[in-house]
């Protein structure tokens, strides 16, 4: 996903003049989110959220070698042997100082973006585990404390779940859904069960 990511990256930033170094990280913080069968369009947009950062980069670098240059000819540097190896050097640590602030920036905002979606897709189970023990007659109250992990089979748990509630007597074996007779069986199986109690 990564190759994909940076390769349509590069053809949008192939006129800004960004080092490998500036792109590499653009890719990491880009993609992050990305998973392996994200479509087209999902790396699409996520390679355009990072296009302003890759600007940015490119004006300070911009900025930056400009005010090199000028520094060096003022000091009247030739720029050659040891020297230019220092500017070079000094160059990118600014660079590297300009951009920090942006970079972090856009970790902040895939982590959010992260947080969020983790979110959406919790709730998202929550609600299809909710319909399907309706779909199975479990009562609301008997689900407040049932929970499953993430990569669970919740179908097949709750459908286990359901058949344990039966065999302890806690619902009837035709319950199905919410209402109608399903209601009524469980009514009549709880007045059972509480009439079976022995008298204290």
């Amino acid at each position: 996903m990564k190759k994909k990511f940076k390769q349509l990256l590069n053809e949008k930033v192939k006129d800004m003049g960004l080092s490998e170094k500036a792109i590499e990280e653009l890719v990491e913080l880009g993609a992050a989110g990305l998973a392996d069968g994200s479509s087209d369009e999902d790396v699409a947009a996520k390679v355009n959220s990072v296009i302003p950062f890759a600007k940015a980069m490119q004006a300070e670098f911009t900025r930056k070698v400009q005010e090199a240059k000028q520094s060096q000819q003022q000091s009247g540097k030739d720029g050659k042997g040891g020297e230019g190896k220092q500017d070079t050097d000094s160059i990118q640590a600014l660079i590297d100082a300009a951009m920090k602030p942006h970079m972090e920036r856009l970790a902040a905002l895939e982590n959010e973006n992260k947080n969020l979606r983790a979110s959406e897709q919790k709730k998202a189970r929550e609600a299809e585990i909710s319909a399907k023990a309706k779909e199975l007659g479990i009562p609301e109250f008997l689900m407040k404390h049932v929970s499953f992990s993430d990569d669970a089979d919740f179908a097949k748990e709750l459908t286990d779940y359901k058949q344990e509630l039966i065999n302890n007597k806690l619902m009837p074996a035709d319950s199905a859904g919410e209402g109608g007779s399903g209601t009524e069986a469980m009514s009549e199986a709880a007045k059972a069960w509480a009439e079976g109690l022995p008298n204290l």
